[in-house]
């Protein structure tokens, strides 16, 4: 079932989430849109985390790899993701390849 959800088409999700494809709550205390809350959001969960160069991060439910591709450009940490989504997967290679933005 969630791989029929998921794979509903990128188009449909784009509409509705940040430019990274962050299907999660956004941390709004300074952000002025989208984009820089779900930003802030991804920082937040990187330094709680207390992410350093050269560790290793597995992302169960990775969905588009918006938290990978943000850990691994700005922590410096190297990440591995699963989703039963085809359409995720693919998302998440081409951002990855484009340079993790």
């Amino acid at each position: 079932m969630g791989q029929k959800h998921y794979d509903l088409g990128n188009d449909f999700y784009a509409a509705m989430l940040d430019q990274r494809m962050t299907y999660t709550c956004g941390y709004w205390k300074t952000a002025q849109n989208l984009d820089e809350a779900q930003e802030a959001k991804l920082d937040l969960v990187c330094r709680k985390l207390q992410l350093k160069p050269g560790m290793r991060v597995l992302d169960i439910g990775c969905g588009w790899g918006s938290f990978m591709a943000y850990a691994a450009e700005h922590y410096g940490v190297e990440c591995v993701g699963l989703t039963i989504s085809k359409e995720q997967a693919e998302f998440g290679q081409r951002l990855i390849k484009k340079g993790c933005r």
